[in-house]
């Protein structure tokens, strides 16, 4: 009986000497690790603050980016929409040339170069009966009415070029809308995307006024978790000296008579 109680203060002191030598090595590696994630995590926040404030030059540029190319958007949609007045103005006038052209002009010239020709001949049999005229009018309108006689087809020809080019007009005015709807599709998305960067500057400036927060408190944090190391190991080491002295405390059994 006395042996196993003399065991059981062994144990009791060995136990308390291990808790209070495990509580100090607990301590001391809890405080070391206290150290290292707090630089590591000031760190992290020294990061975090740097990379927010880039994201807020960089939101603001992008907000400017996009006004401008909002911008520029309603600036080539004005342009392009010009540019199709402009083509089916000169789609209608060469329409309208083309006609006149194959039609009027040609036609007009054929009638002059007919009169020429037909005023030659009557020149030439009144001529015939002066005595003594030697300067001929007559060969003067048939010259006039030769030199006429071509420019009637080169009418028509050039009527048929204006024609084809006013159809290539209208296909270019055709192709100018189509690339007017595109702009201002895109125009529109631009303007739906700066709306959405508006807000982005003022979100980025929050989060890093909450990281310097953070990084301002992260002093007394790790102030306040080594305290808490350090009394965490002193109530262990409080409570193995507390066995320790209870070991010894333990009445000796009297030893046999």
């Amino acid at each position: 009986m006395a042996d196993s109680e003399g065991v059981t203060r062994s144990v009791t002191r060995l136990l308390s000497v291990t808790i209070m030598i495990g509580s100090l090595c607990g301590a001391l590696v809890g405080l070391v690790l206290v150290q290292r994630g707090g630089t590591t995590y000031r760190d992290a926040l020294d990061v975090a603050e740097e990379a927010g404030r880039l994201a807020i030059d960089s939101s603001e540029s992008a907000v400017a980016l996009a006004s401008s190319l909002t911008d520029l958007s309603d600036v080539l949609s004005e342009q392009i929409d010009s540019l199709r007045a402009l083509a089916t103005t000169a789609a209608d006038i060469s329409e309208l040339l083309g006609a006149s052209a194959r039609t009027n002009m040609a036609d007009g010239v054929q009638g002059a170069a007919d009169v020429a020709d037909r005023l030659a001949r009557v020149i030439e049999l009144t001529e015939r009966l002066i005595p003594g005229n030697t300067e001929s009018l007559a060969e003067e309108l048939r010259a006039i009415s030769d030199g006429l006689e071509p420019i009637p087809d080169q009418l028509r020809a050039f009527g048929e070029d204006l024609g084809r080019g006013a159809t290539d007009l209208r296909r270019t005015e055709g192709s100018l809308a189509s690339l007017q709807v595109e702009v201002d599709a895109l125009g529109t998305r631009i303007a739906k995307a700066a709306q959405n960067l508006v807000a982005l500057p003022d979100t980025t400036r929050q989060l890093v006024a909450e990281v310097e927060s953070a990084n301002n408190r992260v002093t007394t944090d790790l102030w306040l978790l080594r305290l808490g190391v350090v009394v965490t190991g002193l109530v262990a080491a409080a409570i193995g000296a507390a066995l320790s002295r209870l070991a010894r405390a333990s009445p000796r059994p009297a030893p046999p008579g």
